[in-house]
């Protein structure tokens, strides 16, 4: 049992491979070295209990643009290890190697799209979670990537998942 279960299953969750792809210490390991970041205790926890998961209803977070609150569809956790479409470190090295996200942070979860919500792992915003806007991205090969398209989400992952939303919640709401 974690602190996450009666929220997970109220969100509907399920297994993208029908079982939990479970995390073992060396993917961790072999992530912690690549980033040169050690990842917070609360999203070890969940990766390590529910690896990559998706929802039956979207999941939703809300952000807030300058033309207003979104809502914003999570649509899969990524997990850690799998070495696929899902796992963190995979996309984190194609994200980095292209500058298209700074190398503090790592994706977590994904959009149906192709945008991402990031866990910042160092610096002044250590643990907290933004959403990444693909659409919106301004990045030029070779450059630093910009962070004008971050936007601010949770303080905590444990705060970015337990204020998820069924997408069905809110359209009844």
């Amino acid at each position: 049992m974690t602190r996450y279960d009666a929220k997970m299953k109220g969100l509907d969750f399920y297994y993208v491979y029908d079982t939990p792809a479970l995390v073992d210490d060396d993917a961790v390991k072999q992530l912690e070295r690549v980033t040169k970041h050690q990842l917070p205790s609360d999203y070890l926890e969940f990766v390590k209990s529910y690896g990559v998961t998706g929802f039956k209803d979207y999941a939703t977070a809300q952000i807030s643009k300058s033309s207003g609150k979104q809502n914003v569809i999570v649509s899969v956790f990524y997990g850690i290890g799998k070495g696929d479409d899902y796992d963190v470190l995979t996309d984190y090295e194609d994200l980095v190697d292209d500058n298209r996200i700074p190398t503090r942070m790592i994706p977590i979860a994904g959009t149906p799209g192709t945008s991402y919500f990031l866990l910042s792992l160092s610096g002044d915003d250590n643990g907290k979670v933004y959403f990444w806007d693909q659409t919106e991205e301004a990045t030029v090969l070779g450059s630093e990537p910009s962070e004008d398209n971050l936007y601010f989400v949770a303080n905590s992952f444990e705060d970015f998942l337990m204020n998820l939303q069924e997408e069905s919640a809110l359209a009844a709401a």
